[in-house]
């Protein structure tokens, strides 16, 4: 990089800064649980004395300052996997992302035949640009990118995602390729960059679950390294999360999700994707959850389990059931209510004594009108059969769910 004069570096853990040799190479073993920033001075108060891009170097970070001094912060790409410790370049308020790290490293390596990893991704790229380096982002946008400008090493500035839609979409590939996606990472701000729309961060936004898509088992780097192909998966998932209105009317009446919207982001549907009857009880039951309750493809997938077995039990004869069978935990998934362990058995015997096609059960108030109606009449012969006996004698008493 281009040098220009700097007085001091640190590189500050919060409490304690270490001196950094200015315009030298410095080796540094990351510790597990510290938070690094590099820093003018030793209370940590200056931070924006230079400006420097990351590098992913094997399991290395590798930081380069435009004064010529380099930090190799050892393992960082091992220790720092979960979080548990990070490093925020100068002029930066929040730490590199190591999804993102490892992203662009992937789709770096990804980008030249062979095994030669980064390092042969980095020959083929300083070839075709005649010297320019492959560097990993500016500040906080740590991307893959060819430096514009300088030769021989020499680089005045970098493509992040802000301005490198191909880029972008490199990192997103990458996550879904890894299932690396966390509900932070890839950020909207890749999306954006990527060209795609409708994907918001924050506590009431959508990102956390197009992330969770990401990590589904369909959806891999070939299905997510287009616009077209991500904008899909965002399309499909919020139209998934606006049938979710729980306990307010459906906003979407008329516009209940395909079976091809769930499979798009990757749910495993079952005999759903097929079974219209089902379709229509786990639309229902989508419809009647709150958004926090489907935006994991875990949610998703366990729902598609309980009205799969739920259409199962109905196709069943009466006294038989399917294996796996019907659980209280599946009914209570589907926000049907009253069931417990003593009382499943008829609840199962009253479903398995319904249409066979499922049309007797394939809708939220359908399935617990039977499911109450069972537990009536579990009670009432439980009443009819069961007495107690005290000091005086036999007495016949009301009988309660859950006694003994």
């Amino acid at each position: 990089m281009a040098t220009s004069a700097t007085k001091e570096l640190f590189l500050y853990d919060g409490q304690s800064a270490k001196p950094l040799k200015v315009g030298q190479e410095n080796t540094l073993k990351i510790k597990v649980g510290e938070h690094y920033r590099i820093v003018g001075d030793a209370a940590g108060k200056q931070r924006d004395p230079v400006k420097a891009v990351a590098k992913v170097k094997g399991k290395d970070l590798w930081v380069e300052c435009e004064d010529g001094t380099r930090i190799t912060l050892v393992d960082y790409m091992n220790e720092c996997k979960d979080g548990v410790c990070d490093l925020i370049l100068p002029g930066e308020d929040t730490p590199l992302v190591w999804a993102e790290l490892q992203g662009a490293a992937d789709a770096t390596a990804a980008a030249v035949p062979g095994d030669g990893g980064l390092q042969a991704a980095a020959s083929a790229a300083e070839a075709a640009s005649d010297g320019n380096d492959l560097l990993l982002g500016i500040g906080g946008a740590v991307l893959v990118g060819l430096a514009l400008g300088g030769k021989g090493g020499e680089t005045s500035s970098t493509r992040g995602p802000n301005d490198d839609p191909t880029t972008a979409l490199q990192i997103i590939a990458a996550a879904a390729e890894a299932n690396s996606a966390t509900n932070t990472s890839p950020d909207a701000s890749v999306y954006t960059a990527a060209g795609v729309t409708g994907v918001t961060g924050g506590e009431s936004g959508n990102l956390a679950a197009i992330n969770s898509a990401l990590n589904s088992s369909f959806v891999n780097g070939e299905r997510a390294n287009t616009t077209t192909e991500v904008q899909a998966i965002v399309n499909a998932y919020s139209a998934i999360l606006a049938e979710a209105n729980g306990a307010d009317p459906d906003a979407t009446p008329t516009d209940d999700p395909l079976a091809k919207t769930y499979t798009d982001i990757g749910v495993t549907l079952g005999a759903t994707e097929t079974d219209a009857e089902n379709l229509r009880l786990f639309n229902d039951a989508v419809g009647a959850s709150s958004q926090g309750q489907v935006d994991t493809i875990a949610e998703l997938d366990a729902l598609a389990a309980a009205v799969n077995r739920v259409m199962a039990t109905a196709a069943q004869p009466t006294n038989s059931a399917p294996n796996p069978a019907l659980s209280v935990d599946d009914l209570k998934k589907l926000g049907i209510t009253g069931v417990t362990a003593n009382n499943l058995a008829a609840v199962q015997q009253a479903i398995a004594g319904s249409a066979n096609d499922g049309t007797d059960v394939d809708t939220l108030a359908e399935l617990q009108e039977r499911v109450t109606e069972a537990i009536k009449s579990y009670l009432s012969s439980t009443l009819a059969s069961t007495s107690f006996t005290d000091d005086v004698g036999s007495i016949q008493g009301p009988i309660t769910e859950g006694s003994s």
